[in-house]
């Protein structure tokens, strides 16, 4: 036992995290119990660990977990160690769990400079079913990025895929190889893209030649109720003078918030709410 090597993990404790501070020291040597000096309050040598509560060798626990993972069955383990099927699939669950929050931990709330990455996936067969798996890497550390289960590979396995990935990477160079399916196109330019504020239609060389988008503001110096260039399929229609006068009535300038534009040397006219 190196109580310089572990810390208190009580969250009320003021020295929680600290290692090698002289404040743990051994409280019970057959129990592999732990003290602290601080909050005084003892804990176990496996706390926050898989075999925390647990009866079994870890060595044991390892060897089973280990098969698992190998693709051995579980009846198999079961015949082989003489363990209840229950107790390891509640091994294999806690180890999974563990592992899965070790990785978001150490890996996904980081940012590396990934520079090329590499994305797939998998189909995985299980009994009476099978679920796809897509994984990412990084090329040059061989770093496991993560990975997303589902039932189908559609745009959502990947798209979860890619989020992922967006994450953990840093504003830098990166290259993407996969292999071919269309999706991961969309879904790289979807979650990499970053939006680009539009520059103002109102120009100030000429601030009567912009054309109002907003609903009730029609292009500068036109009637409220239309006018300009006829569209698709329309003729253009002959004005009258009493036309005309109604138009000089209801002029609308460039920007509401203000009564003419500057570029107007026309006299003020009314403008139209």
């Amino acid at each position: 036992m190196n109580p310089q090597a572990v810390f208190c993990p009580n969250i009320d404790c003021p020295a929680r995290g600290r290692t090698g501070q002289g404040n743990i020291g051994v409280h019970d040597t057959k129990d592999e119990r732990y003290m602290c000096r601080e909050c005084k309050r003892p804990f176990s040598a496996t706390k926050g660990t898989i075999f925390y509560r647990l009866h079994t060798d870890p060595v044991t626990v390892l060897l089973v977990i280990t098969l698992l993972a190998y693709g051995c069955p579980t009846q198999a383990i079961v015949m082989a160690y003489g363990f209840d099927e229950r107790t390891v699939k509640k091994w294999w669950r806690r180890s999974g769990e563990h592992c899965r929050v070790v990785h978001e931990h150490m890996i996904e709330q980081r940012q590396f400079d990934l520079g090329q990455v590499q994305a797939d996936e998998i189909k995985a067969k299980m009994q009476g079913a099978s679920v796809w798996l897509a994984m990412a890497i990084m090329v040059s550390t061989r770093l496991w990025l993560g990975g997303v289960v589902g039932a189908s590979r559609n745009q959502d396995l990947i798209a979860a895929l890619v989020a992922k990935v967006r994450r953990m990477a840093l504003c830098r160079p990166l290259l993407l190889a996969v292999d071919g399916l269309a999706s991961y196109v969309s879904a790289f330019q979807s979650a990499f893209r970053s939006p680009l504020p539009r520059p103002p239609r109102c120009e100030e060389e000429d601030p009567c030649r912009c054309r109002r988008t907003a609903r009730g503001y029609p292009p500068c110096g036109l009637p409220a109720g239309g006018g300009g260039s006829p569209g698709r399929g329309r003729l253009p229609r002959r004005r009258s003078q009493s036309d005309t006068a109604a138009a000089e009535e209801e002029y609308v300038p460039c920007n509401p918030c203000r009564p003419r534009c500057p570029g107007d040397s026309s006299p003020a006219r009314r403008a139209v709410p």
